[in-house]
């Protein structure tokens, strides 16, 4: 994160699944969509987590990435650092 005000907290995920198809990869943020080896892998998924995923991101003023391969897939989110002086509290400076 850099120094100051527009700080960023990333959190990184990444698992060793199947990973998902290149031809896929636009349509991932899309409510209900779910690739053909997702379908295959684990039929009962509703296709929704990653759509409220990025919406609840972008909510809070943050981003939600993927990045995946035939080893698995990553997820990198990042979100705005908080004010330690938390909510309700004048914001401190910062050193």
């Amino acid at each position: 994160a850099e120094a100051g005000a527009g700080r960023r907290v990333q959190v990184r995920v990444r698992d060793q699944g199947i990973g998902i198809p290149e031809h896929e990869r636009p349509h991932l943020f899309e409510r209900r969509f779910r690739g053909d080896a997702a379908r295959r892998h684990s039929p009962e998924g509703s296709g929704l987590g990653l759509g409220i995923a990025q919406a609840l991101a972008t909510a809070h003023g943050g981003e939600l990435t993927l990045r995946s391969d035939a080893e698995g897939t990553e997820a990198f989110l990042w979100l705005p650092e908080a004010d330690p002086a938390g909510p309700g509290e004048p914001a401190r400076e910062a050193a």
